[in-house]
């Protein structure tokens, strides 16, 4: 097999052969951000910059606040503040003739529309949230009358936050229909973290260029809204996930080792692919696994972690074992706090990329997302293992993503692409016809099993309403709950267990009460329970992922002196449980 690499892009695994095919397709921007390490930082006035293409403003100068634990950046943008809302009409610069604003969308990772045809919508009405103190790229289409005349414009992006109005000029040449499928198809402002946040309002005008005296043709509608500025409504509270990156080493397959330049894609992938103002990433020490099971590690290993180590109830722990195997995460629901469940695994795959897909999918369902082709409230429903995407996707931070479609270990001809330089384009037609490799040019969600992933506003929204939720915890709204004795039992599809005695903690709403009665002592006791289904996302020879089945039953206030159950299941299946140490 013939595989390329940029150098130094590899988890390194000891004692394991890890290879990966894929070519670079295009060239990637270099990232300039400070990685985020510490966890438990307060997010109130984090702010994270853009880079990428598009934007052809012209120089100005604006730096971010700063954060001791996110880091700093700064970004240039052709800016002027302006107490007021913005003019419709710049000084000397006449509104443009010939051309009307249609579409304006805010792409923070998946496209935003917020305003079609012509007019704005409602924010309730948006596909995804805008996040405040998170960067942009937005755009603006236009359609042109038949007479126009193809020339140099400029489009005005005013912004009016807390009653001050900064407006950001794009200079573009306009000699055709605008195309949203191009980065330089549209009218493009790159934002910085700083531009969005409570409150803000948007318009933009179109004006010819400065040195114009009268309009060339008549002016249609080349403001949007016509009259003032819209609110867009942005979500200005803490959104940010704090994450323990936890590497494992296993009898036979040696250790995960993350370099820097690994954090560095690992932490960019994160961020594009979620609605976060910052990714804190910690790495921890070296783990040792006895099993090198992704259920193991979730289930047992990183819970007792997350207990010993103390951490707060909005941290997560996200396990990387070595070898070629599977994920494993519970999807949390509703406002569960379930502390013990802010836990995950995956395997690092033999292609560099799918480690970042798969470890983006368990942290996902730690979010409360089931699969795409589980859920039925997910549009656009394929009934196959595909999922769709309805919004274009860009890349906040410079990286590259792998495109593949069928096979993670073959060489199949597979490229990267940098959504910085290239949208991800949505697919709103069933991708999953002719598989294996109808797949291979399809643009799926992370929660499905197609390759490769990017996230749909739809999975990107319901991500958001958890994310707000977690951060605000980090204020202290939220303690971790008394433990109690319990065990955990996992049992898998073919009725095998693993059980080990743990402390449980938090409420029960994502999962049904079950009756464990039990021996303590030679005493039989009635002991409450609840039972979890999930499964383990794991390849099949064919290197596609499918879901394995598995039951994960707790029992409260097992004592130490009880060592069989008897659990009776919904539907009437029982299971006889030996309470593990």
């Amino acid at each position: 097999m013939v595989c390329s690499f940029r150098l130094g892009s590899v988890l390194a695994l000891v004692g394991v052969v890890a290879s990966g095919c894929g070519t670079e397709s295009g060239t990637s921007t270099e990232a300039t951000d400070t990685m985020p390490s510490s966890v438990g930082t307060d997010a109130t006035d984090v702010t994270e910059a853009s880079e990428g293409p598009g934007s052809e403003t012209e120089t100005g100068s604006e730096t971010s606040s700063t954060d001791s634990d996110v880091g700093t950046e700064s970004e240039s943008m052709d800016s002027v503040d302006t107490e007021d809302t913005a003019d419709t009409e710049a000084p000397g610069q006449p509104l443009a003739g010939g051309v009307s604003l249609t579409d304006i969308e805010v792409n923070q990772g998946v496209g935003i529309t917020v305003a079609s045809g012509g007019a704005f919508l409602h924010p309730d009405g948006f596909v995804a949230p805008v996040i405040g103190r998170r960067p942009a790229l937005v755009r603006a289409t236009y359609t042109l009358d038949p007479e126009f005349v193809p020339r140099e414009l400029e489009a005005h992006l005013h912004i009016t936050t807390a009653g001050t109005t900064k407006t950001i000029v794009d200079t573009r040449m306009v000699d055709g229909p605008a195309d949203p499928t191009m980065l330089d198809g549209t009218f493009t402002w790159q934002l910085d973290a700083e531009a969005l946040d409570t409150g803000s309002e948007i318009q933009i005008t179109l004006h010819e260029i400065e040195g114009t005296p009268e309009p060339v043709g008549t002016p249609v509608a080349p403001s949007l809204p016509g009259d003032g500025a819209a609110d867009i409504g942005v979500w200005g509270e803490p959104m940010v996930i704090d994450l323990v990156l936890v590497p494992f080493s296993c009898d036979g397959f040696g250790s995960v080792e993350i370099s820097d330049a690994d954090l560095e894609e690992f932490e960019a992938y994160l961020f594009n692919t979620f609605p976060v103002q910052a990714i804190n990433i910690e790495v921890h020490g070296l783990e040792y696994s006895s099993s090198c099971s992704e259920v193991d590690a979730a289930e047992f290993d990183l819970p007792a972690l997350r207990e010993a180590e103390q951490a707060a109830p909005y941290v997560y722990y996200g396990g990387l074992l070595p070898g070629d195997g599977g994920g494993y995460s519970v999807a949390i629901e509703n406002s569960d706090q379930m502390d013990f469940r802010r836990t995950f695994a995956n395997h690092t795959w033999r292609w560099y990329g799918l480690t970042f897909d798969l470890f983006a999918h368990e942290l996902g369902h730690s979010h409360g997302r089931n699969h795409t082709f589980e859920d039925p409230q997910y549009p656009l429903q394929n009934q196959g293992f595909c999922g769709t995407r309805e919004t274009y996707g860009y890349g906040l931070r410079p990286g590259l993503m792998p495109q593949c479609g069928y096979s993670n270990d073959k060489d199949i001809g597979i490229e990267w692409i940098s959504p910085n330089e290239q949208l991800v384009p949505p697919t709103n037609v069933d991708p999953c016809d002719g598989l294996p490799e109808a797949n291979r040019g399809s643009w799926s969600d992370m929660m499905s099993y197609a390759y490769p992933y990017w996230v749909s506003a739809y999975t990107y929204k319901h991500a958001a309403e958890r994310v707000r939720l977690i951060s605000s915890w980090r204020n202290g709204d939220a303690q971790p709950p008394a433990p109690v004795p319990g065990v955990r039992v996992v049992l898998d599809g073919e009725g095998k267990q693993t059980s080990k005695r743990v402390a449980l903690s938090g409420a029960r709403t994502g999962g049904k009460h079950v009756l464990a009665h039990c021996d303590v002592a030679g005493v039989p006791q009635t002991l409450p329970g609840t039972l979890f289904a999930t499964h383990i996302d794991h390849p099949n020879g064919a290197g596609r992922l499918h879901a394995i089945p598995q039951q994960v039953v707790e029992i409260r206030n097992v004592a130490a002196s009880v060592d069989t159950c008897r659990v009776e299941l919904p539907g009437g299946e029982v299971v006889d449980i030996e309470v593990g140490s």
